[in-house]
């Protein structure tokens, strides 16, 4: 089976799918309409890949059936779906998993839609996180498996990803705390501009960020607030000027 008949097959189970659950009039068929609409978006994305795969690849065919001049571009394009690459493992093995990285140092974006259990997701952002581009995205799907036990979820329970991925708030802040010995900068700190989060979905943008700072510009035209000293203070250094002023005598 080639990429063509891979796409199109995908892009029918889609419709599929879709139109039974759209027109179904008999047994129960139970679909999250968030799932539903994700599928829904997830064909129209392989339609369109399937129209562009297919005209690029006629492209392809084109370039090498017009002339000679044009033959090493029309086999270039058609090498390009000879780049696509399937690895085999289990998502919680960390061994597998560096090994990965190892066939893919940097990765521009990386989507984890695997296992959806708790130590998979966790494993797969420890060990491959590090390896996205420095201006990549890290997309991690159906998050609400945090919330099922069946997964290894609950609500607050401290080994779900929801919770795990709570702590990257304080580290994209780090810059600002004044108890280093709790909170410090991080790599994930310097690396990180902002984190997404949706219904079951978590997506995190890397950029490099450079420590804050405070800008001031202009001439004041108001001076600076400072607030009155208490009576106690007021009265504490004046009895102070009196001790002074007695002991002179």
């Amino acid at each position: 089976m080639n990429i063509f008949e891979d796409i199109n097959n995908s892009v029918l189970n889609a419709g599929e799918n879709l139109d039974l659950i759209i027109s179904n009039s008999e047994a129960i068929i139970k679909e999250d309409k968030e799932i539903l609409k994700l599928k829904n978006t997830q064909q129209k994305l392989l339609q369109n890949l399937r129209v562009d795969t297919q005209k690029s690849y006629d492209d392809a065919i084109r370039a090498v059936k017009g002339s000679l001049s044009n033959l090493e571009r029309g086999l270039q394009l058609v090498d390009y779906f000879e780049q696509i690459e399937i690895f085999i493992g289990d998502q919680e093995d960390r061994i597998f998993l560096k090994e990965l990285a190892e066939r893919i140092p940097r990765i521009d974006i990386l989507i984890d839609d695997g296992g959806h259990e708790m130590k998979q997701q966790i494993n797969t952002f420890e060990v491959l996180f590090p390896h996205i581009d420095k201006n990549g995205v890290y997309l991690c799907e159906d998050m609400h498996t945090s919330y099922w036990p069946k997964f290894g979820g609950g609500y607050k329970k401290r080994s779900t990803f929801i919770e795990y991925s709570k702590n990257f708030i304080d580290s994209i802040n780090a810059w600002h705390s004044v108890q280093p010995n709790r909170l410090s900068v991080t790599e994930f700190t310097r690396s990180v501009d902002s984190l997404h989060y949706y219904d079951s979905i978590l997506v995190i943008e890397k950029r490099p960020i450079k420590k804050p700072f405070e800008l001031k510009t202009g001439t004041k035209e108001i001076p600076n607030y400072h607030r009155p000293k208490s009576l106690f203070k007021r009265s504490k250094k004046l009895f102070k000027r009196g001790i002074k002023s007695l002991a002179r005598f």
